[in-house]
């Protein structure tokens, strides 16, 4: 409500509603991440905090961060659709609430092809990142 009474940007307001439920997710995940036994050890030997994020705890974090990246697109669009109501914005979520309320039913079918095809893009993206990540991990 916010965001419409500041006129802040839709994508801001999409952002603010999806922010909390992965902030949650990542920071469990960096801090069991960090928790493990090789990274403690190159804690002990000296490498900077950098370094070690970059060696140690990003290969071992990515899979599953980019897992999570290629869900939150099924999140920000369940948001986008009352956010971009409220504001009048135009835009997919905008789009599917005018064809809900019309009951243009070719229309929600379409616009639920289009979101499933861009998740499933997003999610295969993630998928073939993740491993090729995990791959050249494992290989060092």
């Amino acid at each position: 409500m916010l965001a419409v009474q500041w006129r802040a940007p839709v994508f801001f307001a999409i952002a603010v509603a999806v922010f909390p439920r992965l902030y949650s997710y990542i920071r469990s995940l960096l801090v069991r991440s960090y928790d493990q036994p090789h990274v403690l050890a190159a804690r002990a030997r000296g490498l900077g905090s950098s370094a070690i994020f970059l060696r140690h705890v990003l290969p071992l974090a990515a899979p599953p961060l980019l897992a999570l990246l290629g869900v939150s697109f099924a999140i920000s669009f369940g948001a986008a659709i009352p956010i971009e109501a409220l504001c009048d914005s135009p835009g997919l979520g905008q789009l599917a609430w005018q064809a809900a309320l019309s009951r243009d039913l070719p229309l929600i079918v379409n616009v639920t092809l289009v979101v499933a095809l861009v998740m499933l893009a997003a999610n295969s993206l993630a998928d073939l990142v993740g491993r090729t990540f995990a791959a050249s991990g494992s290989a060092q």
